[in-house]
């Protein structure tokens, strides 16, 4: 909320970013859609602009991202290791309203609050986006 209403939308910080780049190395989401893309390439091939798609279940990326767009690039290193490039990006908006439509969760009256505010101009969507390079080691 505090970027899409005090910054009017611009952008993310560094700070911010490489907390993000923390928590999604970390997520089980993200391994399972690099794992999904990566089960679909052959040892020693380049991987260029594969997209792909994440959504978070719970915790901080859950309420900071939810869903988000991935595309991930690599350069094959070794049989079965590549470098490979992610990117993650979004537009940072409320589209929905949740209560209504969907079960009383915190996550959803917090989602309806931030739908409410922006139709009344109190919040500003934004895009975002942040890369990040991992190396991914396939067993066979």
């Amino acid at each position: 909320f505090n970027r899409g209403m005090w910054e009017y939308g611009n952008g993310i910080s560094k700070d911010i970013a490489n907390n993000m780049i923390t928590q999604l190395k970390a997520s089980p989401e993200m391994q399972e859609v690099i794992d999904g893309v990566m089960s679909t390439v052959k040892s020693g091939t380049f991987l260029w602009s594969v997209p792909a798609s994440v959504e978070f279940k719970e915790g901080d990326l859950f309420y900071a991202i939810q869903h988000a767009e991935v595309k991930i690039t690599g350069i094959p290193l070794f049989p079965n290791m590549w470098m490979l490039g992610i990117q993650v990006s979004d537009t940072y908006d409320f589209t929905q309203l949740r209560l209504i439509s969907g079960e009383i969760t915190f996550g959803n009256a917090v989602n309806d609050l931030g739908f409410l505010m922006q139709k009344v101009g109190m919040v500003h969507p934004y895009d975002w986006s942040i890369s990040y390079g991992i190396l991914y080691w396939r067993q066979q």
